[in-house]
């Protein structure tokens, strides 16, 4: 935008008004209130350190010092619609699932006594400008710590409203595109509107509300908006996700679940980590490495005890090179916890632990997706049971669904490795992304569907995103 065009948006009041050129001297104009003409001077100030900065970011500043320190949000001393615009969209900010006062929208409508009718409408322009750049930043990748170390260009929104684009329509731009986000945003709207009047205005103001299942059921749905917000790398093109919470794989593809299948995730003291990664191969009747942490923890004493416990669940030892050693001539009295200087490794069958399925995908937790020969657990409706892999219910149709590309079509190839139960390692033409996370409410068609808070992480965002709680009025 040339300087003339900007000049012009941004002084048109329905007034005359003389254009000037850089360098010139910035018109006058007389603004009701002001002692004299010569203090109605339509600006902000040209000094950092002034305190109509103070406690602003300093992007605030530079985006001023960019513009001829004009005036965005106020024309004559008065809020301009575009001011008006940005002060209503601030009063309404909890149905995004933010909070008015973390804008500080007191300050902006309130006069201060000691300041000048000048000085409180500069400071309320810099309060409206660094405003609307953290409410870009917070809409786009949400306002946990970790939102913060996100690099991303807060300025260019600010420069599109100059372009004379609404403020909403901006916002709207840099919210995240998932159709769950949207779902769970139009929940939100629903449950505070349902809240009952004597708490609602209080809720919308992020005042002292009592602590109650409706009001718990808004901050559920909220702290979910966030972790959308925060959302980088899920794409609902051709992806897996496992929702932690929900104890499911949901399979998407064009935007749509085609696919889905009860988990087991691991129990709060071995919890599966959130991750992203992709399925490149998987393993017909594979074999199952325990992890040394399980062999010491739960195997060992059990083996010190009776060895045949080995054979009875055809475990192998090996040593560290992988190669097999006859358990019953080694000394298991001289082994400890700390001391396990061999690796067991369950044969391949229907009794493995990994089932006949074991999924392959590189995460630096060593996090499995795989079958299960405990198929009873996915009878219950809270499914934390494992060490932190993840099993699955339905990993024979996954597995088909990775080869075909279709869910209604079966791979021969596989029905053959199924059948002849032997190893065979598949590698995918088109590997699949898989991203496990962590969400304790979900939305479609209109139902909000609330899981269980299974690692207590719900609590730990509560703190982080309202803090103490508001006093009371």
């Amino acid at each position: 935008m040339s300087v003339l065009a900007l000049v012009v948006a941004l002084f048109t009041y329905g007034c005359q008004t003389r254009m000037t050129k850089i360098g010139q001297v910035n018109e006058r104009l007389e603004v009701p209130g002001f002692e004299s003409k010569a203090e109605a001077v339509f600006e902000m100030p040209s000094d950092s350190i002034d305190p109509v900065y103070e406690g602003i970011e300093e992007a605030v500043f530079g985006f001023y010092r960019d513009f001829d320190f004009r005036m965005v949000w106020s024309d004559r001393g008065s809020l301009n619609p575009l001011g008006d615009s940005l002060v209503s969209f601030i009063r309404n900010i909890r149905y995004y699932g933010l909070l008015p006062t973390s804008y500080r929208l007191a300050q902006i409508q309130a006069v201060h006594r000691n300041l000048t009718l000048k000085e409180s409408m500069l400071r309320r322009e810099a309060l409206l400008t660094d405003a609307f750049l953290k409410i870009s930043k917070h809409l786009q990748h949400g306002r946990l710590p970790e939102a913060r170390q996100v690099q991303a260009d807060y300025m260019s929104p600010l420069h599109r409203i100059l372009a004379s684009e609404s403020v909403r329509s901006v916002f709207a731009s840099l919210e995240p595109p998932f159709k769950e986000y949207h779902a769970l945003k139009n929940a939100l709207r629903v449950a505070i509107d349902s809240l009952p009047t004597d708490i609602r205005p209080a809720v919308l103001s992020n005042l002292f509300v009592p602590e109650s299942a409706e009001y718990r059921r808004v901050q559920t749905i909220e702290i979910n908006v966030e972790r959308w917000r925060q959302e980088t790398d899920f794409s609902q093109k051709r992806s897996i996700l496992v929702n932690i919470p929900a104890f499911m794989l949901y399979v998407f593809a064009n935007d749509a679940v085609i696919f889905e299948s009860k988990t087991i995730v691991g129990a709060r003291e071995t919890p599966t980590p959130e991750l992203n990664g992709t399925i490149e191969c998987f393993v017909t009747y594979p074999y199952w490495h325990v992890p040394k942490s399980i062999a010491t923890r739960e195997y060992f004493h059990v083996i010190q005890k009776d060895t045949a416990f080995l054979s009875k669940n055809n475990f192998d030892v090996l040593d560290r090179r992988g190669n097999l050693l006859n358990a019953d001539s080694i000394d298991w009295s001289k082994f400890s916890k700390d001391y396990f200087p061999v690796v067991l490794r369950q044969r391949e069958g229907t009794g493995n632990a990994l089932g006949i399925i074991k999924f392959i995908f590189d995460n630096p937790h060593g996090v499995l997706l795989h079958d299960t020969n405990a198929k009873r657990l996915f009878r219950s409706n809270v499914r934390a049971f494992s060490h932190g892999c993840i099993r699955m219910e339905k990993a024979n149709e996954l597995a088909h669904y990775l080869v075909t590309t279709d869910v209604a079509k079966k791979s021969l190839l596989i029905e053959r490795y199924l059948t002849e139960k032997v190893r065979h390692t598949v590698n995918l033409q088109e590997p699949m992304p898989i991203h496990v996370r962590y969400f304790t409410c979900w939305a479609d068609d209109n139902v909000v569907r609330y899981f269980p808070d299974v690692y207590a992480k719900d609590q730990a965002m509560i703190e982080a995103l309202y803090g103490n709680p508001p006093e009371r009025l």
